[in-house]
């Protein structure tokens, strides 16, 4: 039963979910995130942490 648990908790292979987020995709997306103020000033900073989130 831990193996099983151990291998249900295995390294999930991103490219799965981004080749099928690349099918879905908008032209644009993401653009406001790049050309924002808060976005420019933080990638301008040495160091700190950006934080996004979003919704389901």
């Amino acid at each position: 039963e831990f193996r099983e648990v151990l291998k249900w908790l295995n390294v999930v292979d991103p490219s799965t979910n981004y080749s099928s987020a690349l099918t879905v995709r908008e032209p644009g997306t993401g653009n406001w995130l790049l050309t924002g103020r808060e976005y420019l000033d933080w990638k301008e900073s040495s160091g700190g942490v950006l934080w996004l989130y979003g919704i389901r």
